[in-house]
C-alpha cells in the first residue's frame, strides 16, 4: 500500500481518522493504516478513529483525514480592549 500526504502533519494536535473498506479489508490492513497515519504527527495528538465496512467496496479503502494544524508561525491576537462600532 502506498500512502501519501498532501499536507504536513507534524503541527496537527487532534485528528479524525475514518476508514470505509469492503470485507476484504483485515484489521491487520485498518491497524497499518493508523499507524502510519500515527508516525507523521506529534506523540500527544489527540486520534479518534472510526471504521465501517461497506459490502459494496471490493480491494478499495477509502481514507478519510480530518486535522487541525497549528503552523509556529500562526498566532493568535487576544485584546482587552472592546472593538470599537463600526
Amino acid at each position: 500500500v502506498g500512502w501519501h500526504f498532501v499536507r504536513d502533519l507534524s503541527h496537527t494536535t487532534s485528528m479524525i481518522i475514518h476508514m470505509k473498506a469492503g470485507e476484504d479489508f483485515s484489521l491487520l490492513d485498518c491497524q497499518a493504516g493508523a499507524d502510519y497515519l500515527q508516525q507523521n504527527v506529534s506523540v500527544d495528538v489527540d486520534i479518534i478513529f472510526g471504521l465501517f465496512i461497506d459490502k459494496e467496496l471490493t480491494n478499495e479503502i477509502e481514507i478519510l483525514v480530518i486535522t487541525n494544524q497549528y503552523d509556529d508561525a500562526t498566532s493568535i491576537k487576544t485584546s482587552d480592549k472592546p472593538n470599537k462600532p463600526a
